[in-house]
Formats: C-alpha cells, structure tokens, sequence
C-alpha cells in the first residue's frame, strides 16, 4: 500500500494512535481508509482474531473487516471479497454465494476467542458447543433455571456469547465479562439477578462492543432469538425449559464439528 495513504490514515485517526494500537491495528485502520471516505470514530477488534469493527462519522450502524480489507462484512447477510492488483490497489469486489459464506462461518466457529466468552463446563464437557444468550431475556432466565436444577445430567462444554435485548442492560454484561470469574459471575446473576460489583472497564465495555456482538451472532447464522445454541456439527437449536442443553449424542462428530480444525478451509482473517 502506498506509504502516503498509510500516514494520511493515520493522521485522520491521530486519537487512537496515541491510544498504543498494535501495528497490526494500525495496519488495518490504514487499509479501511484506503478504500473508504469517512472519518473513522470507533474502531476496536472483535471476538475473532484479524477481523476489526469499524464505526464511520457517528454512524449507529458498524462494518466488520478483516486486517488487510480482503473480506469485508457490510451487514451480517452481505459480505464481500476483494481482489486486489500488484500493487495492492482493489481491483474487484466479489458478493459472497452460499458456499462462501458457509466456509466464511466456520472459520469464525474455530477461530472465535473462547477465552473472551463465558466457559461453563458440565460434567466432563465432552460436547462442545455455542450459546447466544441474553440478560434481559425472559425464555434465557427459564433456561438457566433448567440448566442450574439438571446440571448433572449434562456432559457438555457450553462457551456463552452474552448479550442484551435492550442496550440500556449492556452494563449488566459489562459488568459479568469484566468480572475476574465470569462464569460464576455469570450463574450468580441468573441465580439473584444481582449485578456484580467491579468497574465494568475491559474488551467487554468498548463503545462499539455490543454491535460488534450482535453482528457477529448473525454472521454466524444465528437470528435474533435467545437463547440459541450451536451444536458441533453446525446445528442450530433453540433451548428448551425442557432441554436447557441440546446434546448430540452418538452423533457428535468425531472431529469435534466446528470446533476442529479440520472443517477449516478458509484462511480470510489470517
């Protein structure tokens, strides 16, 4: 990329350089302000490694970009590659079909941050799998009520994706995912509905953050419904006060699904 660009897109998001970005975040700013006009006015990682949330001007709406602005994700069903010339210039822009899109997901199904979210392990947590819930959730409450009476008939990894109906209860998920413990911060709230007490500062309370979440869910093929869990073999299910933990079974893939790197076939956040 031409030095100049660079510098002037760093000159344009002076305030987050002094703010000690990575080289690689300042790689990825410079890209975004290649091929867009706008003043950058939120930019933070998301949960995935080399794929970045950008806010343009204010706007409510974010975009998601991997570092080097080969694939961009305008809106969760809209998703774009670019080919770029020798020089590095963008050249052609390709609409993601299904198949894309497909291996697009299970790359973020790998390579999501487990240590970011919320781990709650039962039994030997044989099964792997996701869950979308909510704090203000009422179907979510009824879940975790379930799960907590019949944790012992679970064998099950559950890594929790947290998130808030209303945004004025995004501090209530601040205040878990800034938590030292946060699966027990996590279970004690369902449990009391008792907020935890600590400065709710960390990755979790980045202005762009519950975007950034939601965004992502839908990435994922996840709709607007909580809770939703995502089984190792791709499934999406809804629980139930009945089956607050879907299990495969002797159906859980070998391989472990989503979960293993085997079913990885892309490299688009690289």
């Amino acid at each position: 990329m031409n030095k100049w660009v660079y510098l002037l897109a760093l000159f344009l998001f002076s305030p987050l350089v002094s703010a000690g970005l990575s080289e690689d975040e300042k790689y990825a700013i410079a890209q975004y302000q290649t091929f867009f006009d706008g003043k950058i006015t939120g930019f933070g990682a998301t949960l995935v490694p080399g794929l970045y949330a950008f806010q343009v001007n204010n706007d409510k709406n974010i975009s998601v970009m991997a570092k080097d602005g080969s694939t961009i994700l305008w809106n969760p069903k809209l998703v774009s590659s670019l080919e770029f010339d020798a020089k590095g210039n963008p050249v052609n822009q390709i609409t993601f079909d299904r198949e894309k899109m497909s291996a697009l997901r299970n790359e973020i199904f790998f390579k999501i941050k487990k240590e970011d979210l919320i781990t709650v392990k039962l039994g030997e947590g044989k099964e792997k799998m996701y869950l979308y819930s909510a704090v203000d959730c009422p179907a979510c409450y009824k879940q975790e009520k379930a799960l907590a009476e019949r944790a012992a008939d679970f064998n099950a990894t559950v890594y929790i994706l947290p998130y808030s109906l209303d945004s004025n209860n995004w501090n209530i998920v601040k205040k878990v995912m800034c938590s030292k413990n946060r699966a027990q911060a996590w279970k004690k709230y369902w449990e009391t509905r008792v907020i935890p007490e600590n400065n709710g500062q960390c990755q979790w309370s980045k202005s762009y953050m519950r975007q950034s979440v939601s965004f992502l869910a839908q990435t994922m093929g996840i709709g607007a419904g909580t809770p939703t869990a995502i089984l190792a073999n791709g499934k999406i299910i809804n629980p139930s006060f009945s089956n607050p933990v879907p299990q495969l079974g002797e159906q859980y893939p070998i391989n472990n699904g989503i979960f293993g790197e085997d079913t990885i076939k892309t490299s688009y956040f690289d």
